[in-house]
């Protein structure tokens, strides 16, 4: 007896931050000419390649893995070195990393550094300014000194320490923000020039008593470092000054107070916001509703909505599969006391007589016990009681329509389920199979049309195939309820010691792995 089994599965001229960002195994830089590397190595990384992409103007270092740190001093003395962009993998800069690169004008870190290693800047005569992101913590000796262009610096919020002679000789320094709420402690000749001093709102006094930080005139309260709070949205819905901010976002503000005025939010779903500032915080409240959501009924919307609860009905005159389709996810807790939800897993057909056509087909689920479904993707959906079952669903958002196929493929057929929001799909003239009573029958008169909110199977042999499907139904099988290929009654057959592998190809008897032998699966 010959088993065929398919099985597939669902399946910045300034040092800035903020800039875009190469990939984890990637480091771009501008230059003169190619910079030749000191070593082949950069941290624990090795280099693959060296290259100018033509199309974004830039050299390509490739790297064999993700970089974590600038350290070895790959570039120092790099003569001709004009900018680079770190990703965001790299956490550290070390010592000496770009000391002496004298042409280097744009350093792109990322938001992920948290360490500035001793003389990693050392005489980039060439930097105007510097950004040090909120992550870093320590500013090590030397970091900065004879950046003798250097003439701005924000110093980032979580920064505790800068060590002695940070910024020492960068004689055109005369703006420095400092967005901690505590002043840093700073080393001996830490800075030696005192200019302009911007700290955050509330914590100008503990600057004008901490050392160093006092000779600073004048010091001026004028930052905010605000976080977003977007109430049920975790897209980014605020806009400020043309940037997008969302759900604990943290936005950055240099100038008079913050005002209501400044903020546009984005219109959801026709609801109106509302703007709140309190000390640093930034609230944005959306005005929200209860939404029904029937079962069956066309769904068009062409945009995002988002409601506070759903309540989604749907009857059910048994207690068998039916397909489930719908623009929204799901969480365990909100079904699992009233329904059962299946993923799909595969499709395992059966050829008993051995003559190459399919006999017995079945899809195979799992029972979904934790976690959530996902909008616009085909589902199984059994009731446990008969009746109408409203489902309420909080903190959700409609996703736009779309008629979304996951597909199967294996040597003999392709199988699709797609799903639609519409009432006129055609399932006989397509050929289509539909679930009905737990079983998936494929259409038998002209006419018949899918309810909304499902999905559909279509079967297509591929070019070459030998096995054709003759059966106008298929059942299935819950994998947990049932043991799947092991449970299988085999239809009655010669003994034979030919094996077969899960994909129906002919194997020696005795293979090691899992092949089907006689009807059985066997483990070897």
């Amino acid at each position: 007896m010959k088993k065929l089994f398919l099985f597939f599965t669902l399946v910045c001229c300034a040092m800035i931050a903020g800039a875009e960002v190469p990939p984890d195994d990637e480091i771009w830089y501008e230059a003169m000419i190619k910079i030749e590397l000191a070593r082949p190595l950069i941290g624990d990384a090795r280099v693959v390649s060296n290259e100018y992409d033509v199309s974004t103007g830039k050299w390509i270092i490739k790297l064999d893995r993700p970089v974590t740190a600038i350290d070895g001093r790959p570039f120092r003395n790099s003569f001709f070195l004009q900018s680079i962009s770190l990703p965001n993998s790299v956490k550290s800069i070390d010592e000496e990393a770009f000391r002496g690169c004298s042409t280097l004008t744009t350093v792109n870190l990322n938001d992920g550094v948290e360490s500035i290693g001793e003389s990693a800047f050392f005489s980039c005569r060439s930097l105007t300014s510097v950004t040090i992101p909120d992550n870093v913590t320590s500013i090590w000796e030397r970091a900065f000194l004879s950046c003798s262009s250097l003439a701005s610096v924000s110093i980032g919020a979580g920064v505790t320490n800068i060590r002695q002679q940070a910024f020492d000789e960068c004689t055109n320094l005369t703006d420095v923000k400092c967005w901690a709420k505590n002043p840093p402690s700073v080393g001996y000749d830490g800075f030696i020039t005192f200019g302009t001093l911007h700290v955050r709102r509330g914590c100008k006094s503990a600057y004008e008593a901490a050392g160093y930080w006092k000779e600073f005139n004048p010091i001026c309260d004028d930052l905010m470092l605000c976080t977003v709070h977007v109430d049920g949205l975790p897209e980014q819905k605020v806009t400020y000054k043309g940037e997008k901010y969302g759900n604990g976002s943290i936005l950055h503000h240099v100038g008079d107070p913050l005002q209501i005025s400044d903020f546009t939010p984005d219109e959801v779903a026709g609801y109106e916001a509302k703007v709140s500032i309190v000390g640093e915080d930034i609230y944005v409240d959306y005005d929200l509703e209860t939404l029904d959501f029937a079962d069956a009924e066309t769904y068009d919307a062409g945009a995002v909505s988002f409601g506070n609860v759903i309540n989604y009905t749907r009857s059910f005159n048994n207690t068998e599969w039916q397909a489930l389709y719908v623009p929204f996810a799901m969480n365990y807790d909100e079904w699992s006391g009233d329904c059962d939800i299946a993923k799909i897993l595969n499709i395992i057909e059966y050829d008993d007589d051995d003559n190459g056509t399919v006999d017995r087909t079945y899809l195979v689920v799992v029972k979904l016990t934790s976690g959530s479904t996902k909008a616009n993707t085909p589902y199984l959906i059994r009731a446990k009681n008969e009746g109408d079952i409203a489902l309420t669903l909080t903190d959700k958002r409609i996703e736009a329509a779309a008629s979304r196929s996951t597909d199967c493929r294996s040597t003999e057929n392709s199988y699709t389920f797609t799903g639609t929001y519409a009432a006129d799909t055609d399932m006989y003239a397509g050929g289509y199979y539909a679930l009905s009573d737990g079983i998936l029958k494929k259409a038998d008169s002209a006419g018949t049309t899918l309810k909304p909110q499902r999905w559909y199977l279509e079967i297509t042999p591929r070019e070459g195939g030998a096995y054709a499907v003759k059966k106008q139904s298929i059942d299935i099988l819950v994998k947990g309820e049932t043991e799947g290929i092991s449970t299988l009654s085999a239809a009655p057959s010669e003994a034979s010691s030919t094996a077969f592998d899960l994909t129906g190809r002919s194997v020696k008897a005795g293979t090691k792995g899992i092949s089907i032998v006689n009807g059985r699966k066997v483990v070897r």
